[in-house]
């Protein structure tokens, strides 16, 4: 579970994340901090990062999946279980 959310982290954090590259991320960083009101300390404090996942749409799809449809989106992440030397202020 560690090395996954590092993987989150890495990307939510990434330098290279702007309005033209990594948009995704950047609009989730953009959120956190701004809408949200997180800080970037805060933020790698809890290990929060992003990621993306399939959800079911209430769109039958066609073909496998049992006829369901599944959509991309980008979730913000956050670690179940960290132990105390894990957690960086």
């Amino acid at each position: 579970h560690i090395k996954l959310n590092s993987l989150h982290s890495s990307r939510l954090f990434d330098p290279r994340n702007s309005s033209t590259h990594n948009v995704p991320e950047y609009k989730t960083m953009q959120y956190l901090q701004h809408t949200r009101g997180l800080t970037r300390s805060v933020l790698r404090k809890y290990g929060v990062g992003c990621a993306e996942y399939k959800f079911p749409s209430k769109k039958k799809g066609k073909g496998g999946n049992n006829g369901m449809e599944y959509v991309s989106s980008t979730c913000v992440t956050f670690p179940w279980l960290m132990r105390q030397g894990e957690v960086q202020e």
